[in-house]
């Protein structure tokens, strides 16, 4: 029998010749390979030095035609040690190609006419069934993920990606209209699989909720709907799709868009949170938001057993010398992330005034004022930002229990 390349492309890279390895999945892919790579998907068509400088290259050697002559040489070289008397690629002119008289089985290839077969008419369910299986269990992951970096790799793994959702999307619906166990369990796993290869795919979600759904899964439709709803509101501006909403009304067995609503006030939330200002430190607002949260911190105070204490912090500058714009600036900057830092994350405060912070500070006892001020004067005195003001830290009697 006579020998061919056995090509895998898709989920590794890996070469064979009839028995001979010529390229191992686990070995790291290097400029010789990734030139190998190019002739095998491009074997019915030589490739000019122009066309292999630009995508084995773009700019990254400074002789791209002398790098291009020794990765050619290398890569015959190493073919020729592991099947001395076969030529695997030939030269013409300008032009590099693969031996066209070597027989290739390319997976990549068997895959996309699979595809084509089932883009046909008149094909049955039970054909579409089988020829969809058999492209799946030849697709094993992303289209030379070893090199899914490289730009010229991003078209054909864009195609292949396409194909292969669309056929998981297909697969997958058959699969689900038998409503029984097995055909559900086979067509959750493959579009589970798909979902983590194109996250952002939200045809697929249709199909595993579905699947979720005849399986009894409640508490994994609970926890994966955030994920899609994440997804639709915030990434694609479109809401979910009617059919992942019912599953998951269904696996709730509550009012859908109430909780719909509670999920994206979270994130509203949690955006806001992330966008305004770090969570850890006290908490740095404007004047008018002071006055409101008093009211409820004085409220928590006398719910909690514990005290409301207003703290004020004003810069002056040292004797002999007068206010600068910009050195105020800086100085007003940096007391306020020494209060960030120093003040705990319950506290709040704002800038009152030109030369003034002021601060809501609930305590347990007035006496703790104490430790909180040596911090910040300890904190202010090693910031060479400060070094010709003075800061002078006060704190006002507990408020009145209301």
């Amino acid at each position: 029998m006579q020998p061919y390349l056995q090509v895998n492309l898709l989920g590794e890279f890996s070469v064979r010749w009839g028995n001979v390895v010529l390229v191992d999945s686990s070995v790291r892919v290097n400029k010789n390979m990734e030139l190998f790579a190019l002739l095998l998907i491009s074997s019915q068509h030589p490739l000019s030095n122009e066309q292999l400088m630009q995508a084995l290259w773009e700019g990254e050697a400074v002789n791209p035609s002398g790098a291009l002559k020794n990765a050619v040489y290398s890569l015959r070289r190493i073919l020729q040690e592991l099947v001395p008397d076969v030529s695997f690629i030939l030269t013409t002119g300008q032009q590099y190609q693969l031996n066209p008289d070597i027989p290739i089985q390319a997976d990549f290839v068997r895959f996309s006419q699979l595809y084509d077969q089932l883009q046909q008419n008149g094909v049955s369910v039970s054909s579409q069934l089988e020829l969809g299986r058999q492209a799946l269990r030849i697709c094993k992951g992303e289209f030379l993920p070893s090199l899914a970096s490289r730009p010229w790799i991003l078209p054909y793994n864009s195609r292949i990606m396409g194909e292969y959702l669309s056929i998981v999307c297909r697969v997958a619906n058959i699969l689900l209209r038998e409503h029984d166990t097995e055909s559900a369990r086979e067509a959750f796993s493959m579009c589970s699989q798909a979902a983590l290869l194109s996250p952002h795919y939200d045809e697929l979600y249709p199909c595993l909720f579905s699947a979720m759904q005849q399986l009894e899964m409640r508490t994994a439709v609970i926890n994966y709907y955030p994920i899609v709803l994440e997804l639709c509101y915030n990434q694609h501006s479109k809401p979910v799709p009617r059919l992942v909403r019912q599953v998951y009304q269904w696996a709730t067995d509550s009012n859908l868009g109430q909780q719909e609503d509670l999920m994206r006030i979270r994130m509203d939330f949690a955006e806001t949170a992330r966008e305004e200002q770090p969570m850890q430190g006290a908490y740095f607002c404007d004047y008018d938001s002071l006055r409101h949260m008093h009211h409820i911190l004085a409220r928590n105070c006398a719910r909690n057993g514990t005290i409301l204490v207003i703290l004020l912090v004003s810069v002056s500058p040292k004797r002999n010398l007068s206010f600068a714009r910009q050195e105020l600036l800086s100085a007003m900057v940096a007391l306020r992330n020494i209060m960030r830092c120093t003040l705990r994350k319950d506290d709040i405060f704002c800038q009152f005034s030109r030369f003034q912070y002021v601060g809501l500070l609930s305590m347990a006892d007035f006496e703790n004022r104490y430790v909180l001020q040596k911090r910040l004067e300890q904190a202010i005195v090693n910031d060479p930002e400060l070094k010709n003001y003075d800061v002078e830290i006060a704190f006002t009697q507990p408020d009145p229990i209301f």
